[in-house]
């Protein structure tokens, strides 16, 4: 039978959102769940879909309709999308807990009701068991089974049903002296929708009376009239209406549409499918904003109207981002976009920038834009839009290069862009007139402060073909130019002519070459163009010296960047913290720190306050060094000099001191470092928590310290390297925490990393010492599902409990389980050496 048949379809949006019923809510959505069943092998599998438990229905969502959206519930590959009605479930099976689970994907099984065809129905004559199957690594089947008897026991699809049909009726009531009369009175065609209509807009205003007599009370009628504006958006879609009527109904509707969002996505219910749901929610609710604000519409009015369609579950700015960059991986109908000038924006795909061009390009050819220009607020007229995205669109054409734009007391002001009409030799005609002179030298600026370089490079070239002698701001103009390009001998090679042109550069031209040229390892050419600015008469500056011992330092040649550091103070230029520590950071790396320390006395010395990266270049030598302890002397020398590290010193001590085998000392820099509240290196966390769980063995206090590791790097986000992982189930183990021991062995299997052979054996031992040997039967079943052989260690830890229980029967059976795998765990069993005989074979 096919799927269709036996499971009701359910209808998606184009984002891949359900279609919720009336007065439907979400309450809890899982990824990667499973539908099955055990008893019925014609039931079709549902495999890894989406789970969303509403008021009314479960609904499962295959992950292929995620990012192949369709309007139906039905694609080429079959049903994509599936609702089990919470009317047609009977019971709900608690979760089983045992060892064996916990090993297992978890499970929540239901029953249904179903047809004589099989097919799910409400108060059909035959039952058939379900299964869930979820195998996210972070599933709850506790939370999903009380979640599940809630919406279960609310039977709130009955009360959705009474009230929808309760519309129907209209109520009057008079007043008299004897109290009121209430009569009803079934209401039908156009005149019952607008008395209906009216009644509801009276509740309304009647609950926005009662709510702001308190700010509580407001709040919560907030979620009341988000459902009040759902209904009646749904009932002006139901009801009749003749061709007069229709498009005040239309406006009413897109307005109770933007105001109310009767199930909006929220953390408690979404889980770690927030921002996905909350992304496909905001694609299905923007549509009708866009339409309405001609297919741009800014990110800040979508933050306000969102917010005030979830009434009183709002969201955060930066939620509301992260959803939107979610739409890349979505195919949905709209799309985050960003201005040059940092404005964001939401534009449906279908809006083309072409088009938008050409009815600017029309507005600006008018005779009045010719002779005055347009301002942005022109083109939000012709456009349709708001001024502030007509004037991101105006910047967008001017960058194109079919506007100019002019800065008027009045604000911007956009005309044609006529220079691509006007031909090269008119131009060429008043070059000698410096017309064409003065562009140049304004275009080249232009364009160098918009980083297009090679504009500004192709411009300048043309100029000299045109026998246009540059001046010096041009020459220096190119000079930056291609410094910024990383093509330092190009930058001499202009320097150069510059020079023959007779003309001087100013000394922070000659440092931009000479930093560029040594960043490139190019000291030597440095050092020409050192030689040229002296011969120019031009003084270098502290700038300068810095730039030369960097590139020495750089190229290893410390020592010269020491003897230009004392002709520098010769020639009384007095060198800066910068100065000092560049030809430290030269010590350091040839591992002369000692030398380095030197130099830091010294420009304390001369009154200057060494910053950060000052000290951080001697963390970093004294840790290369294997002189991490001095790291953390110098650690509180710095605080002494009211210079506070940053993460970079604490994560450079602490790596050193690991690198060492200082792990006590490393902890107690890593307490400090999370206590100030700065990020931790994850390799760093992985490679402490090695080194405390190696050293807890014989250090009883440091298991707690273990624990606390262990959980930082779980809560921060930071992967937990499987040896790392393999080491702390062997310290749980042998510390007595075997429980723990197990649901991290656990974890380790269900992502898909298992641990070692040796980590098995562990916790095998752990469980035979508290004579849990039927456990570690499973741990040894689980060695086999992980491609490990156990090992003769495994099986003399089992066999020696089963003798020491007495039980002879089970020893002689695993022995011979033992033997046909090809491993020789003893002679006999009944004569095998006790636990303690073995225990010393297993090493954590």
């Amino acid at each position: 039978m096919a799927a269709t048949k036996l499971l009701p379809g359910a209808q998606l949006t184009s984002s891949g959102r359900p279609v919720l019923q009336l007065g439907e809510v979400e309450s809890t959505l899982l990824s990667s769940v499973d539908l099955e069943s055990e008893e019925n092998t014609q039931f079709p599998l549902f495999k890894s879909g989406v789970l969303i438990l509403t008021t009314h229905r479960l609904l499962l969502i295959r992950d292929s309709s995620l990012t192949n959206n369709s309007d139906t519930n039905t694609s080429s590959g079959g049903v994509t999308a599936v609702a089990i009605p919470l009317g047609a479930i009977t019971h709900i099976f608690p979760p089983k807990k045992s060892i064996k689970k916990m090993f297992a994907s978890p499970r929540v099984r239901f029953q249904v009701s179903t047809s004589l065809e099989g097919q799910i129905h409400e108060n059909g004559p035959k039952s058939l068991v379900l299964t869930l199957v979820m195998r996210g690594s972070k599933s709850d089947p506790d939370s999903l089974y009380a979640r599940f008897w809630d919406a279960l026991r609310a039977r709130s699809w009955e009360i959705s049903g009474s009230s929808g049909s309760s519309v129907d009726l209209m109520t009057s009531s008079t007043e008299g002296s004897g109290g009121v009369v209430r009569t009803t009175t079934a209401m039908v065609g156009v005149s019952g929708i607008l008395r209906r209509e009216q009644e509801m807009w009276e509740s309304t205003d009647k609950s926005l009376q009662d709510a702001f007599q308190d700010l509580n009370a407001l709040m919560s009628k907030a979620k009341e009239m988000v459902m009040l504006a759902e209904k009646m958006r749904l009932k002006l879609l139901s009801g009749p209406a003749n061709d007069e009527e229709m498009t005040s109904k239309q406006e009413m509707q897109d307005w109770m549409l933007s105001v109310g969002i009767a199930s909006p996505v929220t953390k408690e219910s979404a889980g770690a499918l927030y921002h996905q749901q909350l992304s496909r929610q905001l694609a299905d609710f923007v549509k009708l904003p866009l339409e309405r604000a001609g297919g741009m519409i800014a990110l800040v009015d979508v933050y306000c109207l969102f917010n005030r369609a979830r009434g009183t579950e709002l969201i955060s700015p930066e939620d509301l981002l992260r959803a939107c960059a979610m739409w890349e991986k979505f195919d949905v109908p709209v799309m985050l976009r960003k201005f040059d000038s940092g404005v964001m924006v939401i534009q449906s795909k279908s809006h083309s920038d072409e088009e938008v061009f050409e009815r600017i390009k029309s507005l600006v050819s008018k005779p009045d834009a010719l002779r005055t220009g347009i301002s942005p607020s022109d083109a939000a007229i012709t456009l349709g839009i708001a001024p502030a995205m007509a004037k991101e669109h105006l910047l967008t054409a001017e960058s194109k290069g079919l506007l100019c734009r002019d800065i008027s007391p009045e604000g911007f002001r956009f005309f044609r862009n006529l220079f691509n009409e006007i031909d090269s030799s008119d131009v060429y005609l008043v070059k000698d007139h410096g017309i064409y002179r003065n562009w140049v030298s304004i275009k080249l600026n232009l364009e160098m402060e918009a980083d297009k370089i090679d504009i500004a490079e192709k411009l300048f070239k043309e100029s000299v073909k045109c026998d246009i002698i540059p001046d010096s701001k041009r020459f220096s103009t190119m000079v930056r130019c291609y410094c910024k390009k990383n093509e330092p001998l190009e930058a001499k090679m202009i320097l150069d002519q510059m020079v023959e042109n007779g003309f001087t550069p100013h000394v922070v031209i000659f440092t931009d070459v000479i930093n560029s040229l040594c960043v490139r390892g190019r000291v030597k050419i440095a050092f020409e163009v050192f030689e040229v600015m002296s011969k120019t008469g031009c003084e270098p500056n502290v700038q300068t010296y810095n730039c030369l011992m960097k590139g020495l330092c750089y190229v290893g040649k410390v020592e010269e960047a020491f003897k230009l550091l004392v002709k520098m103070k010769k020639s009384l230029k007095k060198p800066d913290i910068y100065t000092y520590t560049a030809v430290m950071d030269g010590f350091c790396k040839v591992g002369r720190s000692d030398e380095g320390m030197e130099l830091l006395e010294e420009a304390l010395a001369d009154g200057l306050k060494p910053n950060v990266v000052t000290f951080n270049t001697l963390f970093n030598g004294y840790c290369r060094e294997g002189r991490s302890l001095e790291g953390v002397s110098l650690l509180k020398r710095m605080k002494e000099r009211d210079c506070q590290p940053d993460h970079i010193s604490y994560n450079t001590v602490l790596h050193g001191l690991l690198k060492w085998g200082k792990v006590l000392a490393a902890l107690k820099v890593y307490k400090e470092m999370v206590e100030i509240g700065f990020e931790v290196d994850e390799r760093i966390m992985n490679t402490l928590l090695r080194g405390i769980c190696r050293r807890s063995g014989t250090n009883e206090e440091l298991f707690g310290d273990v624990e606390e590791v262990l959980e930082r790097i779980k809560s921060s986000g930071s992967t937990l390297y499987p040896e790392t992982h393999g080491l702390v189930i062997q310290t749980l183990s042998t510390r007595g925490t075997v429980e723990k021991a197990l649901s991290s062995l656990h974890e380790m299997m269900r992502i898909g990393n298992p641990p070692r052979l040796n980590t098995f054996n562990v916790v095998i031992k752990a469980l035979c010492s508290e004579g849990r040997v039927d456990d570690a039967i499973l741990i040894l079943v689980l060695m086999s599902e992980a491609g490990e052989l156990p090992s003769r260690t495994s099986y003399k830890l089992m066999i020696s409990e089963f003798n020491r229980q007495g039980r002879l029967l089970d020893a002689g059976k695993l022995y011979a389980a033992a033997i046909k795998r090809g491993v020789s765990p003893c002679w006999q069993p009944r004569k095998l050496c006790n636990l303690e005989d073995v225990s010393a074979e297993v090493r954590p």
